[in-house]
């Protein structure tokens, strides 16, 4: 598991990081994440509803706390493999925020691939916890 706190960030242009105001001692992120009213387990369980219903993506380790994962998602025409990295993080009583590194395996550029797809889940994890909330 990537450790948000410690890790060095990629020269590469090919990566996007996204997290938590002074998190991260060593990377600079390019967008502090958002805040939602929920458990870091709750957030955590709304980013893997949001998961399966992307294409090409797949969970490739959980850790045992519950809080972070690490997966792949492929892109359409080569099947290149997309790294992502994502911890949620307590942020205060009844609030949580997530970090996530998403970055090209191959290759120095990636389109805004990592980008575009960090900043589409922000929107998605919301979708997805008010569907948990909902059947909650």
């Amino acid at each position: 598991m990537l450790n948000f706190e410690t890790f060095e960030r990629s020269r590469r242009p090919n990566n996007y990081l996204m997290a938590p105001e002074g998190l991260c001692q060593n990377a600079q992120p390019d967008k502090t994440s958002p805040t939602y009213p929920t458990s870091p387990e709750r957030l955590l369980a709304a980013y893997r509803r949001l998961f399966e219903t992307l294409p090409r993506f797949e969970t490739t380790e959980l850790s045992d706390d519950g809080r972070a994962l690490e997966a792949v998602q492929r892109s359409r025409l080569f099947k290149f493999p997309d790294l992502i990295s994502l911890r949620v993080f307590e942020a205060g009583e009844g609030l949580a925020t997530p970090a996530i590194y998403s970055r090209a395996r191959y290759g120095r550029s990636d389109f805004g691939v990592n980008r575009a797809r960090v900043i589409s889940w922000i929107g998605g994890v919301a979708v997805a916890l008010a569907e948990l909330n909902r059947e909650a």
